[in-house]
């Protein structure tokens, strides 16, 4: 995983859902409340709520094209001051409102966000990826729909480990039901079903076996480790590496795909093309089976 430096801006790469919450399944031609977002932070340049007793504010900078937007993302984390007060000879308390911020993209399209990673904000990416995903359910609570996300990963990173392990015991397998966006993958037909029947927003498989002798291949699970890690989900495995003796867990988390962009504030300034938007059309090596929103 590379470092976060001065020159550079890394953002972490996520597949949103969004779910209505209602025996019926969502209807073809059913606006997300994701895209009512996105227009409404267009229109009226910012969005104003209180999230767990602060503000959180969404600001919108840019317009990419008719699906691919940018904002700014800020959390008031309040700066505590201590100032001497001559009338009462003492050192008095207060707090001023302090807003720093995170680039947001969002492709309404892919449904895809992706979330600036500044350390000195958020000390984790799950930290920054909790505080946003706050802050939309917040927005969206009057409305009957669940919203969540899932980290986009390197599919490699799972098949190489199965290829690598020499003893497999345990794999923890969460999918999302499915929602506006479209998919080619024979999960989403599954997932489908399950929603009309049951209602549910995910579905856990958990395959075990006490011995190591887990048998994981394409033909059996390939099609719903793509879904995951298309967004649609995440994976945990538990196994012994050839040639080793401990046993080792792994998870989906570990393996998110992640775009570099160099000067990246600077870029923003500049009409035609940009180096972000070349590098999430870069990401459509694991989403290009996934279709467009309906």
């Amino acid at each position: 995983m590379k470092k976060e430096n001065s020159s550079a801006s890394l953002f972490y790469s996520y597949r949103y859902f969004v779910v209505k919450n209602a025996q019926t399944m969502l209807f073809d031609n059913e606006v997300s409340p994701i895209d009512e977002l996105v227009k409404k932070c267009e229109k009226e340049k910012q969005i104003s709520i209180e999230v767990e007793y602060r503000k959180d504010l969404f600001l919108y900078i840019h317009k990419y094209n008719e699906q691919t937007h940018l904002f700014k993302f800020c959390r008031d984390f309040p700066i505590k001051k201590y100032e001497y007060d001559a009338v009462k000879a003492d050192i008095i308390e207060s707090r001023e409102s302090n807003f720093p911020f995170i680039y947001v993209i969002i492709d309404t399209q892919k449904q895809m966000i992706l979330l600036e990673n500044k350390t000195a904000i958020y000390s984790t990416i799950d930290a920054c990826k909790n505080a946003f995903t706050t802050f939309v359910i917040t927005y969206i609570q009057s409305l009957n729909y669940s919203f969540s996300m899932d980290e986009i990963i390197n599919l490699s990173t799972f098949w190489e480990t199965i290829e690598n392990a020499k003893k497999i015991f345990e794999l923890k397998l969460n999918l999302k039901s499915p929602n506006l966006f479209g998919s080619a993958l024979t999960t989403n037909e599954l997932l489908k079903k399950l929603k009309i029947d049951f209602n549910n927003d995910e579905l856990d498989m958990n395959l075990k076996n006490s011995k190591g002798n887990l048998n994981i291949t394409k033909q059996t699970i390939g099609d719903a480790i793509d879904y995951a890690g298309a967004g649609g989900g995440h994976w945990q495995l538990s196994f012994i590496r050839k040639g080793q003796t401990k046993k080792t867990k792994m998870n989906s988390k570990k393996s998110i795909k992640i775009i570099e962009v160099t000067d990246f504030e600077d870029e923003i300034q500049f009409e035609g093309s940009h180096e972000i938007i070349e590098k999430i059309m870069g990401l459509e090596d694991i989403i290009k089976e996934w279709g467009g929103a309906k």
